[in-house]
């Protein structure tokens, strides 16, 4: 049986179990088909061409048919009597529908806005083939009751150093696709600053045709008023999430949630643009620096990418900082082709692990390094310091008869539980992450290091608070770990003031 809001089990999909503990939003109906009865769905079907290619099993496309026409009903008139059913059913036929991948995870998944009942099954092959794609396994879809929007947008938020909300007239398309500059209202606790583009696309849906229809807009007016986009932060603040939204009719309907993490939303002003993905802009305009009028997937650039259009919640802005690849969008300031541009913070690494300030040369500003007061090391580098969990052993900290004992490594709660020791290196990757804090808190010890994989703000502030002296992660995501640990430092010590 699918799985309806309000009611769920099971595995249904981070973005489903985000939308149903959000308080206080509108939300639109949707159902969830689960991994189980997708697999069932596609007769057990394991690659996209499979998916494709395979006919649907007649049950439970029968039963997606029905959960489908009644989505456009409440959950107290999908339960009723047959009249009443019935009678709110006829007033709901043709509901338009988004379809979607119900598992945030790292995959770039197809979606698809406005179905009807004629594309319903095949909307819901497309999709579910891009999962396919990128991961094993079966997804968890969620179906969702189309609201047709007067703007459509996003809130990005890192708490502990700002949020930004991004918003689109009409349809979505054109903040995804990064083919127009949106509006961007930038908060610190409170509205700091309001960007407006000079030119805007308005993307809306033909309701003859179904078709999009496209009209640019010069000089376009503030969706909002400063009160109500500032009241509507300030809920999504006290629901601890980030969000995407449509508006519509003076309210705001939630359609995805997650949870905050390190977004660097504090640097998204720097070089006269939203600095959508970290990492210098150095170099030569028109070779290792790429200047466009739109955005470009990382595969189409060398080092960065310089566009006039695109936002923070763009796809090619996360696949970016996916890639590791810094980018600017929505650029308001004027490069030429040949230009060298040397826009970047360089910074000399003491042992102690704190930098010293770098002038730009560019700008002639001077940005801080990260100083952090534990220290940040990577997981078995090829060379240098860092902690090895197995030889060959390198400079640095060690779990071996001659370094930290190799039963004071900890990778389950059991071992956790069990522990006894002075030294201890905790690794969280096979913890499940809703007792990852709890663990970091019961550990008791002299030296204590943690090894991370993606952790959220909230588990790095944890370990710090919690006297963890060493934070560890693979070498990609060192740089990434140093900032958060930086960042839970700066928090701690400031909650320390505050008390005293």
């Amino acid at each position: 049986m699918v799985q309806w809001k309000g009611k769920l089990e099971g595995d249904v999909g981070s973005k489903a179990e985000n939308l149903e503990k959000l308080e206080g939003f509108k939300i639109p109906n949707f159902f969830v088909i689960t991994p189980e009865e997708s697999s069932r769905l596609f007769k057990g079907a394991e690659t996209a061409e499979e998916v494709l290619n395979t006919g649907l099993e007649s049950r439970k496309r029968e039963e997606i048919k029905n959960a489908y026409k009644e989505i456009g009903m409440s959950s107290e008139v999908r339960t009723a009597a047959g009249k009443a059913k019935s009678l709110v059913g006829g007033q709901r036929n043709g509901q338009k529908v988004s379809i979607r991948i119900s598992d945030h995870g790292q995959g770039m998944y197809e979606y698809r806005l406005n179905i009807g009942s004629s594309g319903l099954f095949n909307a819901l092959k497309q999709v579910a083939a891009s999962y396919y794609k990128e991961r094993d396994g079966h997804p968890s879809i969620i179906v969702q009751k189309m609201v047709e929007p007067d703007y459509t947008g996003a809130v990005v938020a890192d708490y502990s150093d700002g949020s930004i909300v991004e918003v689109v007239e009409g349809l979505g398309h054109s903040l995804e696709r990064g083919t127009t500059e949106p509006f961007v209202y930038l908060f610190q606790n409170s509205l700091e600053d309001v960007l407006v583009p000079k030119e805007h696309l308005k993307i809306t849906r033909n309701p003859m045709n179904g078709e999009n229809r496209r009209k640019k807009l010069r000089n376009p007016g503030k969706p909002f008023s400063e009160q109500e986009i500032s009241n509507f932060h300030q809920k999504v603040f006290e629901n601890n999430a980030s969000v995407k939204f449509v508006y519509k009719r003076g309210s705001f309907y939630i359609v995805d949630a997650w949870r905050p993490e390190d977004n660097g939303i504090r640097n998204i002003m720097e070089f006269e643009g939203l600095k959508v993905s970290p990492g210098d802009i150095s170099g030569v305009v028109g070779k290792s620096i790429i200047y466009s009028d739109s955005t470009h997937s990382p595969d189409g650039y060398e080092k960065v990418l310089i566009a006039d259009k695109g936002g923070y919640t763009s796809t090619d802005a996360q696949k970016a900082r996916r890639d590791g690849k810094a980018a600017v969008f929505s650029y308001k300031g004027d490069i030429n082709r040949g230009e060298t541009v040397n826009k970047k913070s360089e910074y000399r690494e003491e042992p102690n692990n704190r930098s010293v300030e770098k002038e730009d040369s560019r700008t002639g500003l001077t940005e801080a390094g990260l100083t952090t007061g534990s220290e940040v090391l990577p997981l078995n580098p090829s060379r240098g310091r860092g902690l090895y969990t197995e030889p060959p052993f390198g400079e640095g900290y060690q779990v071996s008869r001659r370094g930290i004992p190799e039963e004071n490594y900890l990778e389950t709660c059991s071992d956790v539980f069990r522990f006894q020791g002075e030294k201890v290196v905790l690794d969280t990757r096979r913890i499940d992450s809703e007792a990852v804090e709890n663990v970091i808190e019961y550990i008791d010890a002299e030296f204590k290091a943690v090894i991370f994989e993606q952790p959220d703000l909230s588990e790095v502030l944890k370990a710090v608070e919690n006297g963890f002296e060493l934070f560890v992660s693979d070498k990609r995501s060192a740089s990434e770990l140093r900032e958060k640990v930086f960042r839970a430092e700066k928090r701690f010590i400031m909650d320390k003031l505050r008390e005293n």
